[in-house]
């Protein structure tokens, strides 16, 4: 798997090339011969496929990293849940029994 900052690279470098690219076809640039054209636009069109492959695949490493974040989160909460319910049934029992104690003993009065 991918993670998000290599993606992100790729995806800056398929970009850089799309852009170099696209500098052939400015004007003043000398382009004219037909076959040089062609070739050309052929580069650009598999750079800008490559580009948006590299864009998807960075999307794609963001959702399942933020997908990753959140089932931890979401585990975290889970646990902190029941350490909360734990934490209450010792206060709640230990308050029933020192009230029991406290009714049973014999009142010195």
């Amino acid at each position: 798997m991918i993670d998000e900052h290599e993606a992100y690279q790729r995806w800056l470098a398929a970009e850089e090339e799309v852009e170099q690219l696209l500098k052939q076809f400015l004007p003043g640039s000398g382009f004219g011969h037909p076959a040089a054209e062609s070739g050309a636009r052929t580069s650009l069109e598999s750079a800008h496929r490559l580009a948006e492959r590299s864009r998807a695949t960075y999307n794609e490493a963001v959702r399942r990293g933020s997908e990753v974040t959140m089932l931890k989160l979401q585990k975290s909460q889970h646990l902190a849940t029941w350490a909360s319910f734990v934490v209450a049934f010792v206060v709640g029992a230990t308050t029933v029994l020192q009230t029991i104690i406290t009714l049973l003993k014999p009142s010195t009065g």
